[in-house]
């Protein structure tokens, strides 16, 4: 069965090699997980520009989620933005911009931290370290 729209154009094609899959990590909750970034792009949050990071998180028992979270610029040192950008070769001279594409495929230690605003609940950035650093 193909399924049509108001203008009669084909939007799915129902196959065998579609599926969902229930992930085993229902959700982050404050914690190290190993991650690696699936895709990133910048978003504009109200009136600030930030980068979006669709990753998969995976725990120390081995379930994984795939989720995408929001990291505001923050250039300091020591900041988990800066840590990212630099552990990941993404840090840009003064006065560059920032190369995005690069994050994708790599993969961190990421420490997130659980917290809620207005009745909502979202998930912070709190550390990044290299993955051969989880045993340290």
């Amino acid at each position: 069965m193909t399924t049509f729209n108001h203008n009669e154009e084909e939007l799915i094609n129902p196959s065998e090699e579609l599926s969902l899959v229930r992930p085993t990590l229902e959700a982050l909750i404050d914690g190290k997980y190993s991650t690696t970034i699936i895709q990133s792009n910048l978003v504009k949050a109200g009136e600030k520009v930030a980068l979006r990071l669709f990753c998969k998180f995976e725990d120390t028992e081995g379930n994984e989620l795939e989720q995408s979270f929001l990291i505001y610029p923050n250039w300091k040192s020591g900041t988990p933005f800066r840590k990212l950008m630099e552990l990941s070769g993404c840090m840009p001279d003064p006065g560059q911009s920032l190369v995005i594409n690069k994050l994708i495929g790599q993969v961190f230690l990421f420490t997130m931290k659980v917290v809620s605003k207005d009745g909502r609940e979202y998930v912070n950035l709190e550390e990044v370290s290299n993955i051969d650093e989880q045993d340290e």
